[in-house]
């Protein structure tokens, strides 16, 4: 063989290994974590830094981030003449997320008080502004803020992002990066796609985003701790999806949209499934629940929780899924840690006996309003164990929702109205109802307002002007209990008609009626993915709690309350429901 064509082979071989190479170098999340404002006293200095860089030697051994090396980003924070540390807001996230290419910014607080340490930490995506997340940890000691940092670490990799990439294609099967440690479910769907050029506005050049190009939608089929094996759902063209291409997680009702619309194109009888009916006159999916022999029930409680003193009415669980709050006929309020159950904070104004018929914690976890049937409703901050504002009523109140961001908070009366509360101004806006508002619930775009009370109506208002955006009817009795799924599509509301609609929110639609309850609906819980959903009922001597797959409106599980439930709430992760009884929480496995 000539010297000239073996160096062409080997050029051509090398080559190909580069082209290799290159098709495995799969694109992380871009993320620069900035120092954490520390608040009271420490035995070690610069605590802030030391924990921005645990933070960044966590986020790096995940394999799944890019994050700025921290040298870097001081010499570039310094030439920018940008001081930023702590709890930094949207607008300098945005700023820093321009000057150093990056996504996400990763910041927060360590504070030391009463012998406790605690990290907050907040994710806020640079190109929308918007917090992605705000996670809040505690610990026994300085020495346990490590533990606590990897624990942070964890639960951001769990809940943001869930995106990943397909490792492998084969033969009726794709393969992905992310597996049940990343909180991955059989049945969940991911959206296959590759980014294409950077979108740039018109006139001033600045990139606004960049261009996401469709691959194809998969479903999970199997799993493992960190890889998942799903099936094709529908691709784009022939082989279009192709290793090393990104993934990301959609949400129920994205699914349910993109399920529907290749549903369209199949035929009647292909696109119906079982247990699941259409009526022709309304399009509503009407799924009746299975009778109880043929439905696995769960007997007796993973865990009794003996805490308060009278009847327990009201609960709610923190959004970052970390805490679990509980109130009682006397007004004492308990808070959990969701790991452990154990009590770590209780909360009770001397001066208010008064029963306590609605909590609600704030978008970042860090304050819990609470009012029942006392004059007031008082905002505790968690943190501190201390009332941060008060409001002051004339009425009694039902429920309570927090706006996803802001300072303002939605109130349920007795009289005939909502209460738009901004505390931190002390200002009210009055929106005038047509009877007694039993449940109220914000959007997580803060948009809207949802309310149900005695008129047997779910209305939707604006936040903008207090307008009315739309009625709509379809329950034949009080409306008890009122949320908006994860993603805002849908609002669901269940009632003493024992019954409970999921409705489209844009168009006032009904899209599944899920019956089986024989007894008043006294509480909704869905999980933070929007796949599961807990209903219970208020029957003395017990009750039923049902689980429900949202993705086609079957009940999942049938459980036999043990004791009569006045309040109950779903974990964030959808695994447990917690119910109010006389004078304990227990504690249901779902899974």
């Amino acid at each position: 063989m000539k010297k000239s064509t073996l160096i062409l082979i080997m050029m051509i071989v090398i080559a190909g290994m580069s082209a290799f190479a290159s098709a495995a170098e799969f694109k992380k999340t871009k993320v620069a974590v900035v120092d954490f404002q520390e608040n009271g006293a420490f035995d070690v200095k610069d605590v802030g830094k030391i924990v921005a860089e645990w933070f960044t030697t966590a986020l790096v051994n995940t394999g799944r981030f890019d994050v700025i090396e921290r040298r870097l980003l001081q010499q570039i924070l310094e030439e920018q003449k940008m001081g930023v540390t702590g709890l930094i807001d949207p607008r300098s996230a945005s700023q820093l997320g321009k000057v150093l290419g990056v996504k996400t910014v990763v910041s927060g607080t360590v504070q030391s008080y009463d012998g406790v340490s605690e990290i907050n930490v907040r994710l806020l995506n640079v190109e929308t502004g918007s917090i992605i997340t705000a996670e809040s940890f505690k610990g026994g000691s300085a020495s346990s803020l490590n533990k606590l940092v990897n624990e942070a670490a964890a639960k951001i990799i769990r809940h943001f992002p869930l995106q990943g990439y397909v490792v492998k294609r084969s033969t009726g099967k794709v393969t992905v990066d992310l597996g049940s440690s990343a909180g991955v479910r059989t049945g969940m769907q991911f959206k296959v796609y590759t980014e294409g050029a950077p979108l740039k506005h018109p006139k001033t050049g600045e990139v606004l985003s960049v261009e996401t190009i469709d691959k194809g939608t998969l479903r999970v089929t199997g799993l493992r701790e960190n890889t998942s094996d799903s099936v094709i759902i529908n691709e784009a063209c022939p082989s279009c999806i192709k290793a090393g291409q990104l993934v990301s997680a959609i949400l129920l009702e994205d699914e349910q949209d993109n399920t529907a619309a290749h549903e369209d194109a199949l035929p009647a009888a292909v696109s119906k499934e079982s247990g699941r009916q259409k009526n022709p006159d309304n399009g509503i999916v009407v799924a009746e629940s299975k009778p109880a022999q043929e439905t696995a029930a769960v007997k007796g409680t993973y865990r009794t929780l003996a805490a308060h003193d009278s009847d327990v009415t009201a609960m709610s669980v923190s959004p970052n899924g970390l805490l679990v709050a509980s109130a009682d006929k006397d007004g004492q309020i308990d808070l959990r840690d969701t790991s452990s159950w154990a009590t770590l904070i209780t909360l009770h104004d001397p001066a208010n006996t008064n029963t306590i018929q609605a909590l609600a914690f704030s978008g970042d976890s860090k304050l819990l309003a609470a009012a029942g049937k006392s004059d007031k409703v008082v905002i505790w901050d968690v943190a501190t164990r201390q009332p941060a504002y008060t409001l002051t009523l004339d009425d009694s109140v039902t429920s309570l929702a927090f706006y996803p961001a802001g300072n303002s908070i939605a109130i349920g009366t007795t009289e005939d109205r909502i209460m738009i509360w901004n505390y931190k101004s002390n200002k009210t806006i009055t929106i005038k109802t047509e009877n007694e508002v039993r449940a109220v619930a914000v959007s997580p775009d803060g948009k809207l307002i949802g309310s149900g009370g005695r008129d047997k109506k779910v209305t939707l208002w604006s936040s903008a002007d207090s307008s009315k955006v739309r009625s709509m009817s379809g329950h034949s009795d009080d409306v008890t209990a009122l949320l908006f799924s994860p993603g805002g599509k849908q609002v669901i509301s269940a009632g003493s008609d024992k019954r409970i609609i999921v409705w489209e929110t844009g168009n006032g639609s009904r899209k599944l009626d899920l019956t089986g309850h024989e007894d008043d609906i006294a509480a909704l819980g869905i999980s933070k993915d929007g796949h599961r959903l807990a209903s219970s009922e208020s029957r003395r001597g017990g009750g039923m709690l049902f689980v429900w797959d949202l993705k086609n409106g079957r009940e999942q599980k049938r459980i036999k309350l043990s004791q009569k439930a006045y309040s109950m709430v779903l974990t964030a992760d959808g695994r447990f429901a917690l119910t109010g009884t006389d004078k304990q929480v227990l504690v249901y496995a779902i899974e």
